[in-house]
């Protein structure tokens, strides 16, 4: 009775001249209310509908990378690729938090729709999207069985990253699911291209692993969780600092070259300067190698690059009791030398000022 009777008054609404349109409005207000979207979100949930017409929040990686028919999820992708185009330099990117209702209203899209639109969205917002997002799956990135042996290893190795400690970890990433490695394999890609424009947005490997330590490991709540947490932190920060090593095989994986004996200085003057070096001084220098370390070598191949010998005209100083005399050898004759027929150069008289002697 009641249903005949709205649907009786709906009609003598519509009848007058602007109530169709008043009617129109109240339909499709009815239509797009939260509680609706909700109600039919929660339909499609159950009934197992595609990702379009069940959100994006909440649901499992498996289900989005299956229903999206990629990799990586969408919303991953999109926000990854809008920080790294407008958000590297940005200072404090993924630590500042964006503003709640913009976050919120991305969120409502992405469920609606699978997307959302980032036009004059603030860079803040976008990076909160990514971390809710990861913080609101219904299980981690790692799961907690491969998680338990990276934080192990992080235990047993703490410090500065060895070869055993990254052959380790790179066995924990062979153990992870297809979908879960490709995912985290794509963020911390990300988070370390965003630790390499550290000088500008002041977030290091070690910040970003606080910040997104708890969305991609789960270490759950209490004493016991905050302290495997800090663990887990530290095996992210190993990650996006060495991201280019650990994600390789174990056996792709080169030791670093030992690095060869540097050439003399004087070769290095040598080819700059492109002038040829007398057989006397290549000699010399490999009696300062074969005698020397290679570091002495450089010392003294420097020293007599820049030691120039002092001239019998370098002022000398002398003290007031003492009478001056030239300190340095004669010069032996050469071709260059003055003839004896020529002038002798006048002998220079020492002058007294104030308490010391000066040749002038």
């Amino acid at each position: 009775m009641r249903s005949s009777a709205s649907h009786d008054g709906l009609q003598q609404i519509s009848s007058g001249g602007g109530g169709f349109s008043r009617v129109k409005n109240l339909r499709n207000l009815i239509a797009n209310s939260p509680l609706r979207r909700r109600r039919i979100l929660s339909q499609s949930i159950d009934s197992g509908l595609p990702t379009a017409g069940r959100g994006v929040f909440g649901v499992p990686l498996v289900t989005l990378v299956t229903s999206e028919g990629a990799d990586v999820p969408k919303i991953i992708r999109r926000v990854v690729e809008h920080v790294d185009k407008y958000g590297l330099k940005e200072e404090g990117v993924y630590r500042i938090n964006g503003s709640a209702k913009t976050i919120e209203k991305l969120k409502a899209s992405f469920n609606a729709v699978g997307d959302a639109d980032f036009t004059d969205v603030d860079v803040a917002a976008i990076a909160g999207l990514l971390k809710l997002f990861l913080r609101e799956l219904p299980a981690p990135v790692i799961p907690p069985d491969i998680e338990a042996k990276m934080v192990d290893i992080q235990q047993k190795h703490p410090g500065e990253m060895t070869e055993q400690a990254g052959s380790l970890l790179r066995d924990c990433l062979s153990q992870l699911p297809a979908i879960e490695l490709a995912v985290f394999k794509y963020i911390v890609n990300h988070l370390s291209r965003v630790a390499q424009h550290s000088g500008f947005n002041k977030m290091t490997a070690v910040a970003l692993s606080i910040v997104f330590g708890p969305g991609i490991f789960h270490c759950g709540g209490g004493l016991e969780g905050m302290r495997l947490q800090g663990y887990a932190n530290s095996v992210l920060c190993r990650f996006v600092a060495h991201n280019s090593t650990l994600f390789q095989p174990s056996s792709s994986v080169v030791s670093p070259e030992r690095p060869t004996r540097p050439e003399p200085y004087t070769e290095h003057i040598r080819k700059k300067e492109g002038s040829p070096l007398s057989p006397e001084a290549r000699s010399h220098e490999r009696g300062l190698y074969a005698e020397r370390s290679v570091d002495e070598a450089m010392d003294q191949s420097s020293d007599s690059l820049y030691f120039t010998p002092p001239s019998p005209h370098t002022l000398q100083v002398s003290s007031p009791s003492t009478p001056l005399s030239p300190t340095s050898p004669p010069l032996p004759p050469s071709s260059s030398s003055p003839s004896p027929d020529e002038t002798p150069l006048k002998r220079q008289q020492p002058v007294k000022k104030g308490k010391h002697s000066v040749i002038r």
